[in-house]
């Protein structure tokens, strides 16, 4: 099978599509136990305070709490489903960003001309890698948005448990709750997820660039050996 690789990073998509998912599960299994007490904090209705009220009173009071009542094993509850969401989103995340992104190259090799594109100066190539980046995290949320609501349910559940495991999970919330039980908190998802990505890829992709410039006035002997320099022309406009 041929693989169509990134014209500024030699990587094909699948290539990607591993790095993505290889990062995710790292990054996801460390920050596990913060999400658990970040999710308990949230559906706390009493202050996060010391008060004869409220379970959670602080940080590390509700470490030592959740230690005592369930066991250091509560710090990953909800682990698997969540583990799925996070390797599932950064794989759709990155493999739709270099899709959409390679896509918006080809076009706009053909309309670019006088140094514009879209109307707009070349210099604006954040505006593309911003909306691109809205759209693969758009795209991501909506995929993952099922596995984000199974995390949610397992974190959320003390002793004894609601749920027993991710199919006895799936079936409770179909029946009780239908199809649409899984995409619950999906609007205020996509509201932050869009934005941040795109901020996020926006940036990345400036400072990529800024840094790359700055290595080759430094070392200008560089230039021509640059398959980044010879192909972030006309060619790709805003979009690079």
């Amino acid at each position: 099978m041929v693989q169509v690789q990134d014209r500024e990073t030699g990587l094909s998509k699948n290539e990607y599509l591993l790095a993505g998912s290889v990062s995710g599960f790292v990054a996801r299994a460390v920050v596990q136990p913060l999400d658990v007490i970040k999710i308990r904090f949230q559906l706390q209705m009493e202050p996060i305070e010391v008060s004869r009220t409220s379970k959670y009173q602080g940080l590390m009071q509700a470490v030592r709490c959740i230690s005592k009542e369930e066991g250091a094993i509560a710090f990953w509850k909800g682990h698997v489903p969540a583990q799925m969401q996070s390797v599932t989103f950064t794989s759709v995340q990155f493999l739709t960003f270099e899709v959409i992104l390679s896509w918006l190259r080809e076009v706009n090799s053909l309309l670019i001309s006088d140094n514009k594109i879209f109307g707009l100066p070349i210099t604006y190539k954040p505006i593309g890698n911003f909306l691109c980046g809205c759209g693969a995290g758009s795209l991501a949320a909506v995929v993952t948005q099922p596995l984000d609501v199974l995390r949610t349910r397992f974190i959320a559940q003390g002793e004894p448990k609601t749920y027993g495991s991710m199919s006895h999970a799936a079936v409770s919330i179909i029946t009780r709750e239908g199809a649409q039980g899984f995409f619950r908190g999906l609007v205020p998802s996509l509201l932050l997820i869009a934005p941040q990505t795109g901020i996020q890829f926006a940036i990345y992709h400036s400072l990529n660039q800024m840094i790359n410039q700055g290595k080759y006035y430094l070392h200008p002997n560089l230039i021509d050996k640059s398959p980044q320099f010879h192909s972030g022309n006309r060619s790709v406009g805003m979009f690079c």
